[in-house]
C-alpha cells in the first residue's frame, strides 16, 4: 500500500478507455473518497475536471486524520468506467499538520 504524508495534496488522474483501449467520452467523473476526521468516518464526493482525455482532481489530505484512505473514481453516461484503490495517510509529531 502506498503511503502519503498528511498535509500533502493528492492528485487523482484517470484516462478512461473502452475494451479495445480507445479513449471514451464520459459525461462526467467523480472521486468518491472515504477517510477519518476527528476519529469519525467521512465520505466525500468531488467532481473531476476534464483536460483532453484526462480527468483529474486534487484533494488536500490535511482534512483527514492519520488513517487508511479509500478512493473510487466513477464516470457517468452510457459506458460506466471505474477505478479504485487505497493508501495510508501518515504523520508524525514533527508534522505541522499533526493535530
Amino acid at each position: 500500500m502506498d503511503t502519503v504524508i498528511r498535509g500533502a495534496t493528492v492528485v487523482f488522474a484517470a484516462n478512461f478507455t473502452d475494451q479495445s483501449g480507445e479513449p471514451t467520452n464520459p459525461q462526467s467523473a467523480n472521486l468518491h473518497i472515504a477517510f477519518r476526521r476527528n476519529r469519525a468516518m467521512q465520505n466525500a464526493v468531488v467532481a473531476m475536471e476534464r483536460s483532453g482525455n484526462v480527468w483529474s482532481v486534487a484533494w488536500d489530505s490535511a482534512v483527514a486524520d492519520q488513517c487508511q484512505v479509500d478512493w473510487h473514481v466513477k464516470t457517468t453516461g452510457a459506458n460506466v468506467a471505474a477505478l479504485q484503490g487505497s493508501f495510508k495517510l501518515e504523520t508524525n509529531r514533527a508534522n505541522p499538520n499533526a493535530a
